[in-house]
C-alpha cells in the first residue's frame, strides 16, 4: 500500500512537471508572437506615418518598414514551428495535451492580417 502511494505521488509530480513545461512553452510562443507584433507595428509606423523632406529618405523608410513587417511575419512562422516541435515532444510523454488547432489558427490569422497590412503599405 505504501509503495502504491509513493508511485502515485511520483506520477503526480511528473504530470505537474510536464504541465509546467507545457505552460512555459506556451509563454515562450506568446512572447515570440508579441515580438512579431511589435515588429509589424513599428514597420507599419515607419512605412506609413513617417514623412520626410526628400523622396530618397521616404523610400528608405518605406523599405525599412516593409522589411520589419516581413520580419514580424517570419517571427510568427518560426514561433509556430518551434511551438509545434516542442508540443510534439511533450505529447509523447503526456498524450492528453491540448490541441494545437487554436494556436495554429491564431498564428495563421496574424499572418493573413500582416499580409493585408503589407499590401496596404505597398500601395
Amino acid at each position: 500500500m505504501n509503495l502504491n502511494t509513493e508511485q502515485s505521488k511520483e506520477d503526480e509530480r511528473t504530470a505537474l512537471a510536464l504541465e509546467r513545461t507545457l505552460l512555459a512553452t506556451e509563454r515562450t510562443f506568446l512572447s515570440w508572437i508579441r515580438t512579431g507584433l511589435t515588429s509589424v507595428g513599428i514597420g507599419l509606423a515607419i512605412a506609413r506615418l513617417l514623412i520626410f523632406q526628400t523622396t530618397e529618405a521616404t523610400h528608405t523608410a518605406r523599405l525599412v518598414g516593409h522589411l520589419l513587417i516581413l520580419w514580424g511575419v517570419g517571427i510568427f512562422v518560426c514561433a509556430l514551428i518551434n511551438y509545434r516541435r516542442n508540443y510534439q515532444k511533450l505529447s509523447l510523454s503526456m498524450p492528453s495535451l491540448r490541441s494545437l488547432t487554436g494556436l495554429t489558427l491564431m498564428t495563421l490569422i496574424l499572418i493573413i492580417l500582416c499580409s493585408i497590412l503589407f499590401w496596404i503599405v505597398m500601395s
